[in-house]
């Protein structure tokens, strides 16, 4: 146990510091004391420089962290649901969604979906950012079914999706229901508000639901759905 307590004393510092020498030579020790430290692995994969490498690398510890869970029966069907509920396996999710993630950004949607789907992260709002990017309103609005809530994201990503599909009244309505959350959204629409300025008075990282953060950042996940002319232009002449 003070083996394990040692290597995260050494994963902190790690995380802290912007030199990749120390980065790697902190990781690798804290491995040394820790074999199975599941954060200081993927940690370790992220500094591989090529994408295809790394995606490889995050691929091969998941199966590895897979089998290791399975032999100490994490895997029951009680238990994966309830994964990120569990200390033991809440590193192990965090492996899943950051693959799902990559999948995303090199446009392999369906490989996304699949992670995402199969193992309960409570990515419920990529899930329908993806389902918007594929046209696909029945899954989208089965997620919605079970989590029906009145959220930024969930007006975010049925706005693009009736606009998608030409429903400009409905679109025009999930844009307004945003405005009442969020007042500051048409004045960063039309340009009002500099981003850059902005972000320089929050914490990187983090951000609080029904804010106009919250909103720039799933605008940025799921970009080409968002920055595109004819999107933009829609939503500015929504608030003239």
């Amino acid at each position: 146990m003070r083996e394990k307590e040692k290597a995260y004393d050494l994963f902190e510092p790690a995380m802290e510091s912007y030199n990749t020498f120390e980065i790697r030579k902190l990781l690798k020790q804290s491995l040394r004391l820790y074999p199975n430290f599941t954060d200081a692995k993927i940690e370790l994969a992220l500094l591989l420089e090529d994408e295809f490498k790394r995606l490889k690398e995050l691929e091969k510890l998941e199966k590895l962290e897979k089998e290791y869970l399975e032999d100490e029966g994490y895997f029951t069907e009680n238990n994966i649901s309830h994964f990120y509920g569990i200390l033991e396996t809440r590193p192990y999710i965090r492996l899943v969604y950051l693959i799902a993630s990559l999948y995303q950004e090199m446009g392999s949607y369906r490989k996304a979906i699949e992670l995402y789907e199969n193992d309960n992260m409570g990515a419920r709002y990529s899930l329908m950012g993806l389902y918007a990017m594929l046209e696909e309103p029945d899954k989208m609005f089965a997620i919605i079914e079970r989590y029906p809530e009145d959220s930024v994201p969930t007006h975010l990503f049925q706005f693009v999706l009736a606009y998608k599909q030409l429903d400009y009244t409905k679109a025009r309505r999930h844009l307004r229901a945003i405005q009442s959350h969020v007042p500051e959204f048409k004045h960063f629409i039309h340009g009002q508000i500099d981003e850059d300025d902005m972000e320089k008075e929050e914490v990187p990282g983090y951000y609080h639901a029904y804010s106009l953060e919250e909103i720039i950042m799933y605008m940025r996940e799921f970009h080409t759905l968002f920055f595109n002319e004819s999107i933009l232009n829609f939503m500015n002449k929504t608030f003239k």
